[in-house]
C-alpha cells in the first residue's frame, strides 16, 4: 500500500490587536508559561529552580503495540511557550515539524526510522506544513518583509522555491492538497481585513488568487478541505461590524470561483470554526467552539444550505479528566466513510474547575449517538483527532506523551502515556498525525528547569538517563537529545526569507 503523507491541523488564532478579547487569547499561552517559570502556579517538579531549557519533542508510536515509542527525538528550542506547532509526513515516512514564535521558526525533519535528522532556523513565521508528493515539505506563513510566503523544501532541508502571491501585507495560515497536482494556501491580509486563497502547482507556479471580502470586518482561515473534484472548502473566524464573532465557511471551485459562503453565530459570545471535512456527497461538516465551552457542529448541503447544527456541552457524569494547561478554544473533527462525524474538544468542565475533554459522535442526520469524557490529559494544550487505517479514533491525550484510541462505538481501547526519563516541570502536547501503517506521531514541548550552576547551553547529566542520549556509535538507540551546538544536529541557518 502506498504511504500517503498526512498533515495535522493545529494552529493558533491571532486576533486584531485592537480587540481586548483577541489580545488576551493570543498571549495567554506565553503568560501561562511565565507564571510557571516564576512559580505562581503549583508545580512540584519546578520547585524553586530558575528558568531552564525548553525542548521540542517528537515521538513515533505503533498502534496496539509497545506502550513506549519506537523512537523519541528532542530538539533544542529557544521558545518558552506553546508556540505554533505543525506536523506533516511525506510519502517516504519522513516527519516534518515546525515551531514558531513572534520572530522566527524552527523547521525539523526526522527520517522514518528515526536515524537521520536536521534542524533549520528560518526567518519566516511558519504556520502550516504540507507534505510534497515528490518528498519534502511545503510551508506557508509570514515572511520577514510581512508578505504571505509559501516555500518548498526537499528531504534534506534545501530550499527549492519561494512563492509570494503579491507583495502586499499578508500571512499564510493553512495548506491543503487536492487529488491532482495542485495545492492551496490560505491566509489573510494583515489585520484580517480579508481572507485569501491561492492555488499553486508543486513547482510553485500560481494558478489563481482569490480575495474574500464582504462577510465582515475580519476574516481568518483555520482549516480547509478539498473534495474529489478539486473544489476548495475552508472555515475560520469572522468578526462582523458589531464586533461579534462567528463561523465563516466558503466553497471555491477548482477554477477559483466562489460557489457559496455561509456564516453562523451560535449566540452571544465568541465562537469560530476550527475544523472542516467534506463527505463523498459534497456535504460539508464544520466544528468549532464558543466561549461557553460548547462544541458547535454544523452540516451544510452541497449548495451551502444548513442541514443541522448542534451545540454540545457535557455537564454530567463522573471520572472527568482534567486538562489544566489547555489554552485553546477549539475543537477537532474526523469524518468516516458513512458520514458519521466525531468531535473532540474542551466542551465540559472538570470537578476541579479545569478544562476537561469530551468525545462525541453524530450520525449523518445530526443525531447524537454517544458522548464520553476523556481520561486525564494533564498536559494537553490543543485538540487533535484522526482516524486510524482500521477506522479507530486516535486522539491526542494521555497523562503524559501519548494518545488515546477509541472504537467508533465509544469504547476506550488503548491509552498510551509515555513518561520521558527527564526532570521536566511542564509538557505541552500540541500535534498528532497517523500514517497508513498505523504509526502515530505526537509532537509537543518539554520545559526543563535550570538546576543551578550549569551552563545554559548544557543539559544536566543527572536529568537524563544514559540510554536516552543519542550516540552515533549506537545504531540501536531509539532516543535522541539534540542541542543547537551538538555536532549531531545539522543546523541550516538559511531559509525562505533568509
Amino acid at each position: 500500500m502506498k504511504h500517503e503523507g498526512t498533515a495535522s491541523r493545529h494552529r493558533r488564532t491571532i486576533r486584531p490587536a485592537s480587540r481586548s478579547w483577541a489580545r488576551s487569547r493570543k498571549f495567554f499561552p506565553a503568560l501561562l508559561l511565565i507564571c510557571l517559570a516564576i512559580g505562581l502556579l503549583s508545580s512540584p517538579a519546578l520547585g524553586d529552580s530558575s528558568p531552564g531549557e525548553t525542548y521540542f519533542v517528537l515521538a513515533k508510536f505503533l498502534i496496539n503495540s509497545d506502550p513506549e515509542p519506537l523512537w523519541d527525538m528532542y530538539f533544542s528550542d529557544s521558545y518558552e511557550d506553546d508556540s505554533e506547532i505543525s506536523l506533516a509526513l511525506d510519502s517516504s515516512g519522513n516527519s516534518f515539524t515546525s515551531r514558531c514564535n513572534d520572530y522566527n521558526s524552527s523547521l525539523m525533519s526526522v527520517s522514518a526510522d528515526g536515524g537521520d535528522h536536521w534542524q533549520l532556523w528560518i526567518n519566516e513565521l511558519v504556520y502550516d506544513l504540507l507534505p510534497a508528493p515528490q518528498g519534502g515539505v511545503i510551508t506557508t506563513g509570514n515572511s520577514d518583509e510581512g508578505w504571505m510566503e509559501t516555500c518548498s523544501y526537499d528531504q534534506d532541508g534545501n530550499l527549492l522555491w519561494t512563492a509570494i502571491p503579491d507583495h502586499r501585507s499578508a500571512k499564510g495560515e493553512v495548506l491543503v492538497a487536492d487529488a491532482d497536482d495542485y495545492f492551496f494556501a490560505l491566509g489573510q491580509r494583515t489585520y484580517g481585513q480579508a481572507c485569501r486563497a491561492v492555488k499553486y502547482d508543486y513547482s510553485g507556479n500560481q494558478q489563481w488568487l482569490a480575495t474574500i471580502q464582504g462577510y465582515g470586518d475580519y476574516c481568518q482561515p483555520e482549516d480547509a478541505a478539498v473534495d474529489h473534484e478539486g473544489n476548495l472548502y475552508f472555515t475560520g473566524l469572522l468578526i462582523d461590524e458589531s464586533d461579534q464573532t462567528g463561523f465563516i465557511t466558503l466553497k471555491y471551485s477548482a477554477d477559483g470561483v466562489e460557489e457559496w459562503g455561509a456564516t453562523y453565530d451560535s449566540g452571544p459570545g465568541n465562537d469560530y470554526g476550527s475544523a472542516i471535512a467534506v463527505d463523498n456527497q459534497g456535504n460539508t461538516y464544520v466544528t468549532g467552539m464558543d466561549d461557553k465551552r460548547h462544541c458547535n457542529t454544523l452540516k451544510y448541503d452541497p449548495n451551502g444550505d444548513l442541514l443541522w447544527s448542534d451545540g454540545f456541552y457535557l455537564n454530567n457524569g463522573e471520572d472527568r479528566g482534567s486538562s489544566k494547561y489547555y489554552t485553546n478554544q477549539e475543537s477537532a473533527m474526523a469524518l468516516d466513510d458513512q458520514g458519521n462525524a466525531y468531535v473532540t474538544g474542551p466542551c465540559c468542565e472538570s470537578d476541579d474547575n479545569n478544562v476537561c475533554m469530551a468525545l462525541v459522535k453524530y450520525n449523518p442526520d445530526g443525531e447524537l449517538q454517544w458522548s464520553e469524557y476523556l481520561p486525564e490529559t494533564s498536559y494537553l494544550t490543543r485538540s487533535a483527532l484522526s482516524l486510524s487505517p482500521d477506522g479507530d479514533l486516535i486522539i491526542l491525550g494521555g497523562e503524559y506523551l501519548g494518545y488515546l484510541r477509541y472504537s467508533t462505538d465509544g469504547e476506550l481501547l488503548e491509552t498510551i502515556s509515555y513518561l520521558p526519563n527527564l526532570d521536566f516541570s511542564y509538557m505541552g502536547l500540541n500535534a498528532l498525525t497517523v500514517d497508513d501503517q498505523s504509526h502515530v506521531y505526537v509532537a509537543g514541548t518539554i520545559y526543563m528547569p535550570d538546576q543551578g550552576g550549569e551552563d545554559d547551553d548544557d543539559i544536566d547529566d543527572d536529568d537524563i538517563d544514559d540510554d536516552d542520549i543519542d550516540d552515533d556509535d549506537d545504531d540501536d538507540d531509539d532516543h535522541g537529545f539534540w542541542e543547537d551546538d551538538n555536532e549531531d544536529v545539522d543546523d541550516k541557518d538559511s531559509g525562505c526569507c533568509g
